[in-house]
């Protein structure tokens, strides 16, 4: 790496420096947090001396002073050619300009990711200017991918020289230019801070900044530490654990401690680390998560899409489309972003109940309009209604039709801020710091997005809003707040930065150095001959030694630690730390988020038992059918809940068909089916043109049944790879029916009632067969994977099967599942003798003569069975006690109300 004007320039301390900040000096950065924790620790010098009111030094990252000497060039009034001075293009434009070169470009034809493409080539033009690469020496390497970068570069050249536009990547040499002819004033001196390496277009234009008489130092490395110890954890959550609890006890001996926490990958482990951060440092979030006691800061921040004020925006423009993306319309009814979204919560509920019930993930504008209309009704005090939601998508969707198909981007942005207007974006509520900042936020983006006019190119809405969503992916943004104690950082973003103490973690070979990523777009020989940022492992080597050898000696006291294993893998530790002494001794981690501890600890609370619901009278229907039952024998509560107190599932929107629609697909085809053949014979005598025939009017028939519903999803194309996917299973599930002994289908489909322990209940039953012989067999239809021990024991998990033991006047011979499914389609059940349908289970010979004596045993213990589990839900039992967590739990959606695992969790501390 060349760094010999680096090494050369004078050195100054930073006592030194804030002297020359206050005689006209400036400071340059290599980053903006380089220049932000300066600027503090220069305001707490000033603070101590006594000064109550003094002026701002002017600290900035690099590219940012180059910005303001520009600015400084354009808008100076005395200055004749200020007017023919070319535009600076802003991030956003110059990628506008990309994707536009690229897109027109023959080289991507067909290409799917233009804009990630744009801002590679992008990127690979930084660098190229930064390192003196001339993109037309790529001609001689005989690559695609270099052959098409610098065809772009020449036209991303050529419009620029057209419109007399400058890129920031040539804005160094142009403000060199400016100084070697005396254009622009400098400053007395020019402070660099936190620069390891510079590239040769930066040492030129130091070289011409020093040159002019404007002195150039080098800002002082502190060397601070003493000592630094090597920690070595069982894994990263341990690691990551152990450094909270280190920094929360260094704060709590001594509050103005400024403490780091240094994470190379900060990127890959910032969610992690701050769910266990918040855990250690900030446990009264736990309940309050509000809480203003904020411990410490997370540096990497997210993109401005991803906080809630700017993503409830952006997904309310997408209110646009015809059909509309239910989730984005149940986000945008209940959101407190938009007016009525507190105050009409009652009728927003009900009319997501009937977005829900639809079970498709897109819904037509006008079928949104039909449901809206009995919402609209009520005054806009009343939660009888949703009048607001009506009257805001009414007067949106109007706005939407009126604007042209294509146009100005300034327009767009003038056209989207009155939709979210209309929409009463953002609330009425008050907002808090965070959202205040993240809507001047918004402001400034949507200012730059109108700018992109400068282009002079028209867009539709899809277009813009695609635009948009992309910008405020790629703007990045932490809202300010008071400076906490801990500091979490990025490696590279520690430049420059002070602390007390220092923890650097996650310091493995793998990770640091990391590995080499040369650029795509441009020679991998020639980067590594350039000395280019990622070339080569022995650069990333000697620049990573550099980087950690300034953030060890940012503090007197440093911890450097790595975690021993990732899942099944050992790690070792970075080159660069193998040689410290361990540190001696663990640290403790905190306990398991116990919620329910601070719940108790909030207040005196009065324990009661509540096991026991309302009961129900002689002869109550029960809602439900089968499906109480079986909850009933999973877990008593979760059978009261859904069934007595109405806690059911909020149906989630997806696309296509989910398994429960492909199960009322198969019931209604079989239900067809055996209408038009009724027996086994019937089946025989079908040719294979005749079957194929019937099986094909059957799938349009029950896909017909579904059509109404699902309109969307069944379109002409679906509809037909879904017609061939049913008759196959079809064909597949008839060669189970052509294996059995022979029958007759005698019921079809029918509903029944049946009483057991004084209640009611009503059923559907799939098939009922009749045999040569009189006797009768119960078939369930199922798609998915059952078992016959589940329909065993001394509580049926699958009590569904027992019940059809008793729907009809005569005493079944066998009790089935008919598996229907793609290659899986089989028989499972018992019968009272293994003959009446091959491969199924016997009386006999499945070993339950041993246990129940007789088959008529077997349907008596199921009888009882049944009984008693009707006996609990008429008596309004309603224990959370679930059979089994993998039965019972781990599909059921009510653990937030049952609070099963805290009642395991007092039981095992009782």
């Amino acid at each position: 790496m060349k760094q010999t004007l680096l090494h050369n320039l004078p050195v100054i301390n930073k006592h030194k420096a804030w002297a020359l900040l206050e005689s006209e000096g400036v400071m340059v950065t290599v980053n903006s947090r380089s220049a932000r924790s300066l600027s503090l620790q220069y305001a707490k010098v000033r603070s101590a001396q006594g000064a109550a009111v003094f002026e701002t030094p002017l600290i900035l990252p690099l590219e940012a002073w180059l910005q303001q000497v520009y600015q400084d060039r354009i808008f100076r009034a005395e200055d004749p050619e200020s007017a023919a001075l070319p535009v600076l293009l802003t991030a956003e434009q110059e990628l506008l300009l990309w994707e536009t070169i690229v897109s027109e470009s023959a080289w991507t034809h067909g290409m799917l990711r233009i804009r990630e493409t744009a801002g590679l080539a992008a990127q690979a033009r930084q660098l190229c200017r930064a390192w003196d690469i001339d993109p037309s020496a790529l001609k001689e390497w005989d690559v695609a991918e270099y052959q098409a970068f610098n065809e772009w570069t020449l036209e991303f050249t050529r419009r620029l020289s057209r419109a007399a536009w400058l890129d920031a990547a040539s804005l160094p040499e142009q403000i060199a230019d400016w100084v070697r002819n005396g254009r622009v004033a400098l400053p007395g001196s020019l402070v660099l801070a936190g620069f390891d390496v510079l590239t040769p277009q930066q040492r030129r234009l130091l070289h011409s900044v020093n040159q002019a008489g404007s002195r150039v130092y080098r800002l002082e490395t502190p060397k601070q530490a003493d000592d630094s110890l090597l920690f070595c954890a069982r894994d990263a959550r341990q690691e990551t654990a152990s450094a909270a609890v280190w920094a929360k006890q260094a704060v709590e001996q001594n509050t103005d401690l400024r403490i780091g926490i240094i994470v190379p990958d900060l990127s890959r482990r910032k969610d992690e680390l701050k769910r266990i951060f918040h855990k250690v440092l900030n446990p009264d979030t736990n309940l309050q998560f509000h809480s203003q006691n904020k411990a410490f800061d997370v540096s990497l921040g997210a993109n401005l899409a991803e906080y809630p004020l700017v993503n409830a925006a952006l997904l309310a423009l997408q209110l646009s489309q015809d059909p509309l993306p239910v989730n984005a319309c149940l986000f945008w009814m209940h959101s407190p972003f938009f007016q009525g979204g507190l105050t009409e919560s009652q009728g927003r509920c009900r009319l997501e109940n009937k977005l829900r019930e639809t079970g498709e993930a897109f819904i037509p504008q006008r079928t949104f309009l039909e449901f809206l209309q009995p919402e609209a009704r009520g005054s806009e005090s009343s939660s009888s209604g949703c009048p607001l939601l009506a009257r805001a998508f009414i007067s949106f969707s109007e706005v939407q039709s009126a604007a042209p198909a294509a146009q100005s981007l300034s327009d767009w942005a003038e056209h989207i801020a009155r939709l979210l207007k209309i929409l009463g974006w953002p609330g009425r509520r008050s907002m808090n710091s965070e959202e205040y900042q993240c809507l001047t936020a918004w402001n400034t983006a949507l200012q730059r997005f109108a700018a992109l006019d400068l282009l002079e190119q028209d867009f539709g809405y899809e277009q813009a809003l695609a635009q948009l969503q992309h910008m405020m992916r790629r703007t990045p943004f932490q809202p300010e707040q008071q400076e906490a104690a801990i500091q979490v950082l990025g490696i590279l973003e520690a430049a420059h930065e002070e602390f007390d103490q220092l923890w650097v973690m996650g310091l493995t070979d793998e990770v640091w150095p990391p590995g080499a990523q040369p650029h795509p777009l441009l020679p991998v020989p020639l980067q590594q001959e350039k000395g280019l940022p990622h070339s080569s492992a022995e650069r990333e080597l000697e620049y990573c030694g550099l980087i950690l050898e300034r953030v060890l000696n940012s503090a007197p006291r440093v911890i450097v630690s790595y975690p021993r294993r990732e899942q099944d893998r050992t790690l070792f530790p970075s080159p660069y730390i193998a040689h410290y002494p361990e540190l001696e001794g663990q640290f403790s981690t905190p306990a398991p988020d116990l919620y329910w501890d601070w719940i108790f600890e909030s207040g005196e609370l009065e324990a009661y038992r509540d096991e026991q619901g309302p009961g129900l009278s002689p002869g109550s229907r029960v809602r439900g059918g089968t499906g109480v039952l079986k909850a009933q024998s999973l877990c008593p509560f979760q059978a009261f809940a859904r069934y007595r107190l109405g806690a059911e599932d909020p149906k989630e929107p997806v696309s296509g068909l989910g398994p429960a629609e492909r199960g009322i697909l198969i019931h209604a085809a079989l239900e067809y089916f055996w209408e038009k053949v009724k027996d086994q014979d019937r089946l025989f005598s079908l040719e294979n043109e005749q079957l194929e025939a019937l099986l094909a009017r059957v799938a349009d028939t029950a896909l017909n049944s579904l059509q109404a519903d699902h309109f969307l999803t069944l379109t002409r194309r679906f509809s037909s790879i879904e017609k061939r996917r049913l008759q196959t299973v079809l064909l597949e599930w008839l060669e189970q029916e052509r294996a059995r002994t022979p029958f007759r289908v005698v019921g079809n489909e029918e509903q029944r009632q049946v009483s057991i322990n004084k209640l009611v209940f009503r059923v559907v039953v799939d098939r009922i067969d009749a045999l040569p012989n009189g006797k009768i067999l119960v078939v369930d239809y199922k798609t998915g994977q059952y078992s016959a021990k589940d329909w065993l024991g001394p509580r049926p998990a699958e009590p569904q099967v027992p019940f059809y033991s008793l729907v009809d006047e005569q005493e079944p011979s066998g009790v089935y599942f008919g598996l229907v499914r793609k290659g899986g389609c089989r028989y499972i059940g018992i019968g009272e003798d293994e003959s009446l349908i091959p491969g199924a289970t016997g009386f006999e010979a499945g070993g339950l003569a041993e246990v129940y004596g007789s088959w008529n045993g077997l349907l008596g213990f199921w009888k009882e069975q049944l009984e008693q589990l009707a006996g609990e839900i008429r008596q309004g039992w309603a224990k959370a006690a679930p059979l089994s967590a993998q039965k019972s739990c781990r599909y059921c959606t009510l653990q937030p109300l049952c609070r099963i695992s805290e009642i395991k969790q007092n039981e095992r501390s009782a």
